[in-house]
């Protein structure tokens, strides 16, 4: 580092007697920061490449996100379709479980069998509706839409 100074004093001031009056000019600067400047130059590019890495890395999983947020909203709407059908099937059985009972060709027991297997086709035809609304706000999460 180099330090260097000038200076001017007078006695008098212009126009002015007996007044004092000092004027400086003080620099400063280094001549050798011990690779200090280079370094820091060196610190910055690698964090700006770490950057650029983690924005790729959230890129991904960001993509990733929404492709597994979207073919769950995709098959839930599957499952919903069958089991609808599925449910309206298990209603038919049901129906004719009861009718043979009631005719006398059927058992009891068979009307339960119907009955539940009724129950768990809306069961499963509920789930299925719980699931796409589920993997739809995942998916509108995973694309930053505001569901207000």
């Amino acid at each position: 580092m180099i330090k260097s100074s000038l200076g001017y004093e007078d006695k008098n001031f212009i126009g002015l007697k007996n007044r004092n009056w000092t004027a400086m000019l003080v620099t400063q600067f280094n001549l050798f920061d011990a690779g200090n400047t280079e370094a820091k130059i060196k610190q910055a590019e690698l964090s700006e490449q770490i950057c650029q890495e983690q924005r790729q890395e959230l890129e991904i999983l960001i993509s990733l996100e929404i492709s597994d947020a979207y073919f769950s909203l995709k098959d839930a709407e599957k499952r919903i379709n069958s089991n609808k059908i599925a449910e309206e099937e298990a209603i038919s059985n049901f129906d004719i479980a009861q009718k043979a009972y009631s005719a006398g060709i059927g058992t009891n027991l068979d009307v339960m069998d119907a009955e539940v297997s009724l129950s768990q086709a809306k069961t499963n035809y509920i789930n299925a509706l719980y699931d796409y609304n589920i993997s739809k706000a995942e998916l509108e999460k995973a694309i930053g839409k505001n569901s207000n």
